[in-house]
């Protein structure tokens, strides 16, 4: 079992304690297709699905499938078709990166697809001023639009030739706008990009400098406004 597997376990006994739902954002792993993808889905499902902490949309687990474009429509779609209307069936989320890949969305049969970067303009998808046309698109198509907002962005203490895509969080001005970019396209749902991104400052808990031996992490107590 992954080092990921030993810990959903106490994530979720503790989620239920705290009144909260969780469900899956599945990052690329080793050898992964769109067949194994479906097989860690139903391992999940079959180990934490009737957790009561296993958030539920129209009583289905949501699974959220970071880097999807990495794998053909095609495969996606024959991999899907082995878990509708059955007791694994869920509420599947692809990433929506460039632009132009709505036949992708199409005819993979995701249920919709969220824009996961926290850098404003790192791509099509998570570019706000895109959001309407994704939202108005989405709509007419029944896919589910989750745009992904964060705090700022600063990855460059691990990646320092992406100082381009630094944004500074303005005293908590850039996730305000950026909420409320989000907001105004009245979606189902809005994503936040954080938890445990701290080397790419997109944390939201308060905080103060700590130290090791290879890095530094300066975080603000900037305000966070919902």
């Amino acid at each position: 079992n992954s080092f990921e597997d030993k810990s959903l376990s106490l994530y979720f006994d503790q989620a239920q304690k705290l009144n909260l739902k969780i469900n899956i954002h599945l990052e690329p792993f080793s050898n992964r297709t769109a067949i194994s993808t479906i097989e860690a889905i139903k391992y999940i499902i079959d180990t934490y699905g009737n957790h009561p902490a296993m958030y539920l949309k129209n009583g289905k687990p949501m699974f959220y499938i970071y880097d999807s474009y990495l794998i053909k429509k095609e495969e996606w779609k024959k991999a899907f078709s082995t878990i509708r209307n059955t007791k694994y069936d869920a509420i599947l989320i692809g990433l929506w990166v460039e632009k132009d890949v709505e036949n992708f969305f199409l005819e993979s049969n995701f249920d919709g697809f969220y824009t996961y970067f926290a850098s404003t303009g790192f791509t099509y998808g998570s570019t706000p001023k895109n959001w309407k046309y994704l939202s108005d698109w989405a709509k007419k198509n029944n896919k589910i639009f989750i745009p992904c907002v964060g705090p700022g962005y600063s990855d460059t203490q691990v990646r320092p030739w992406n100082k381009q895509n630094y944004k500074s969080r303005e005293n908590g001005n850039y996730y305000d706008k950026m909420f409320g970019s989000a907001i105004q396209t009245e979606p189902q749902v809005i994503g936040i990009t954080s938890f445990n991104e701290w080397h790419e400052g997109t944390q939201i808990e308060p905080a103060i400098p700590f130290k090791n031996d290879t890095f530094t992490y300066e975080h603000s107590r900037n305000r966070i406004k919902l």
